[in-house]
């Protein structure tokens, strides 16, 4: 059993078809940089290269900064909900303090 199982499989590496090992000499070999293919690319390389300028450093330091200022804004307005509540919690308790 072990035998036939072995010979299936080096058998399915060559059968008669296109793309087997034993036709990589006949099969024909397609370039990606034919002229067709080679203007459509120039193309598309002078659209996107006029398109933007770099100004990456410049934004992602503005980013940054934004990030930080939103990040501050956001952590006291949660604080300030905090108080709140825990403010709301003791006026519900019967026996507690007023505030």
């Amino acid at each position: 059993m072990r035998t036939q199982r072995r010979k299936i499989v080096i058998e399915g590496l060559f059968k008669a078809n296109a793309h087997s090992p034993l036709f990589f000499d006949r099969m024909r070999k397609k370039t990606f940089f034919s002229l067709p293919y080679l203007a459509q690319l120039k193309r598309l390389f002078r659209k996107w290269s006029s398109i933007k300028e770099f100004g990456i450093l410049e934004s992602t330091e503005e980013k940054k900064i934004i990030i930080k200022r939103e990040t501050k804004k956001e952590k006291k307005r949660r604080e300030e909900i905090e108080r709140l509540e825990i403010g709301e919690a003791w006026e519900t308790f019967p026996y507690t303090q007023i505030i």
